[in-house]
């Protein structure tokens, strides 16, 4: 590498993600806003031309009736003993969102998160295969072929069966000194890690057994509306974003951030403010030709 690199992928499934969860009911207002969001997210990334990677759930944008007793049938093996109308409604649906990104200007690229956001560790592999499947004809609907697969919760499993459904990328689980403290202490470590000026872990792309190409994972850039990381402020996450874009650069090697439209629903003018910093000095580094932008799918084995 002659110069540090930076990815910025997307997690993008509004409610997907908390299908069976119990709080479910309670992050209304904050799907409410995701949709909006995504629209701001579109037009900042626009503004930088900084082109990032979309990873979409498929079920978010199938153009297939959710009443087809197919789709019922489909969705009742990958969610057994969930009644439909919990998975089901304006926050499961986003008709709109190939055709928004499909109009950016930064020319990011568009992908799978998976068609319905299973687990793919707690998956067998019918399951997984099944999935797969449908993630690629929900992208045949929109003249997309399969490049990037990003993970649901980064539970990585069944790639074997992600090479020959086409994809040709994957998000590893980031690497962090956090991974060696104890559980317990671990939630309190994390928040340490946040507040402290400890720069996020780079590093390289690597060649899987298979022949996926697995790009390092980095920093998740989110507040959290939940638990001891509430108190964090999003400058703090704004101040690691820029250590681990020096360190990048230092080392040239890979930086990657990414987080779910979602997560900026929650405190939305301060994650907006504090994200376009970034951008903003990812920006200046590429044009002096210390950093490199680009989408997951353009990630070679250097």
């Amino acid at each position: 590498m002659t110069e540090g690199k930076l990815l910025i992928s997307l997690d993008t499934e509004i409610a997907w993600g908390r299908v069976g969860h119990s709080d479910q009911s309670q992050l209304g207002a904050l799907y409410q806003k995701t949709k909006e969001v995504i629209r701001r997210l579109i037009e900042l990334f626009d503004k930088y031309d900084i082109p990032v990677t979309w990873a979409v759930v498929g079920r978010l944008v199938d153009k297939r009736n959710a009443n087809d007793q197919a789709i019922r049938g489909m969705m009742a093996e990958f969610y057994p003993g969930i009644e439909p109308n919990e998975y089901e409604g304006d926050f499961y649906s986003f008709p709109d969102l190939m055709d928004l990104l499909a109009g950016s200007t930064s020319k990011p690229e568009v992908t799978s998160h998976s068609y319905s956001h299973i687990v793919y560790g707690d998956a067998d592999a019918t399951l997984a295969e099944t999935d797969l499947s449908e993630a690629g004809e929900v992208l045949k609907q929109h003249q997309l072929s399969p490049a990037t697969f990003i993970f649901p919760r980064n539970s990585i499993d069944h790639l074997e069966a992600v090479k020959a459904a086409g994809f040709s990328h994957y998000r590893r689980k980031g690497q962090s000194w956090l991974d060696r403290i104890p559980g317990k202490l671990r939630q309190v470590s994390s928040l340490l890690d946040i507040l402290l000026p400890i720069a996020p872990e780079v590093g390289k792309a690597s060649l899987h057994q298979t022949g996926l190409i697995g790009v390092p994972g980095g920093l998740l850039f989110r507040k959290s509306n939940l638990g001891l990381r509430k108190i964090v402020p999003v400058s703090a996450l704004k101040r690691k974003a820029l250590l681990g874009l020096k360190k990048a650069v230092r080392k040239r090697e890979i930086f990657h951030l990414w987080f779910h439209p979602f997560n900026f629903a929650y405190d939305s003018e301060n994650h907006f403010k504090e994200f376009e910093k970034v951008l903003q000095k990812a920006d200046e580094l590429r044009k002096s030709g210390e950093l490199e932008i680009l989408t997951v799918n353009r990630v070679k084995i250097a």
